[in-house]
């Protein structure tokens, strides 16, 4: 967990970077030719460059360069000071939520599907309630449904600068029994797109929980990094070291998160709800993120 110190310092580098990326209108000149070179080095040879809704730009910078000064995270999900609250908040509920399961009872799973994997100009045509409910429709289809068990999910990007392209996934958490049942759901052919990436990831990856403080908390993150394909043996390989994705993408997928709410990014499944209930900690866990702004 990143500390307040270091959330605010990201916050002010994003500003700051989404500034150059801005830059001056008009023909090159003393003025503006050192951002133009730093921007031109960092763009993907394969993609061009997306299409920034400036004023956009400059409105979320002013907002991050605000939450820093006054020190009060501004209400956007692509402020990682905003982020660190959300996830502190969030850690302890689940913790609290998921409590009653032993760790041998539950498993964190990771979900990757070929329709999630966007060029730029496709991510600014998506959004987190559609890739939700999406993904909802996979998991009912899939009969994941159907075995009880809470079910918990977060929804989670990356790029890959080598093809210019977004890889979106999700995170969860849910017990044994039915991370076991969407792994054989999902992969069982009735949805086409759950199948191996090109760099060899399954599209399905289930790990048993041995440090809950840790695995949980990896559900929500407040950074996307990007991770390069390179060829090892002639083989393509996904660098598993994040980095930070380069401009002008980073500012894409800022502006991206800007437009999304965090209750969007969450899917949950017999937790709680007022028609069926459920214990008092999954209550405050699903009441805690329907009160996230």
């Amino acid at each position: 967990m990143e500390t307040a110190v270091e959330a605010a310092r990201e916050d002010r580098l994003r500003a700051q970077r989404m500034r150059r990326v801005l830059n001056r209108p008009g023909p090159t000149n003393w003025l503006n030719i050192a951002a133009r070179l730093w921007l031109a080095k960092q763009l993907s040879p394969r993609v061009g460059h997306p299409t920034l809704d400036t004023v956009a730009v400059d409105s979320l910078a002013e907002r991050l360069e605000n939450g820093v000064a006054q020190s009060v995270p501004p209400p956007t999900v692509a402020s990682s000071l905003r982020m660190r609250a959300i996830r502190e908040g969030l850690n302890g509920a689940l913790l609290d939520a998921f409590a009653e399961y032993p760790d041998a009872e539950l498993r964190t799973v990771t979900v990757i599907y070929a329709g999630w994997r966007l060029t730029p100009a496709e991510l600014d045509g998506a959004t987190a309630a559609k890739l939700k409910a999406q993904f909802r429709r996979h998991l009912d289809r899939a009969g994941v449904f159907k075995v009880p068990g809470p079910l918990f999910v977060v929804l989670h990007g990356e790029f890959e600068p080598s093809s210019g392209q977004y890889q979106l996934h999700f995170h969860l958490v849910t017990p044994a029994a039915k991370a076991a049942a969407l792994q054989k759901g999902l992969r069982a052919k009735i949805i086409k797109g759950y199948t191996v990436t090109p760099t060899g990831a399954a599209p399905v990856r289930r790990s048993r929980v041995g440090d809950r403080v840790v695995q949980l908390s990896y559900l929500a993150k407040s950074y996307w990094p990007s991770r390069p394909v390179i060829q090892i043996g002639g083989k393509p390989k996904r660098v598993r070291d994040p980095q930070r994705i380069p401009e002008p993408y980073a500012t894409q997928v800022l502006l991206w998160l800007d437009r999304q709410k965090f209750t969007d990014l969450v899917v949950t499944h017999d937790c709680w709800s007022r028609r069926n209930g459920g214990s008092a900690a999954m209550k405050r866990l699903c009441l805690f993120v329907k009160g996230v702004s």
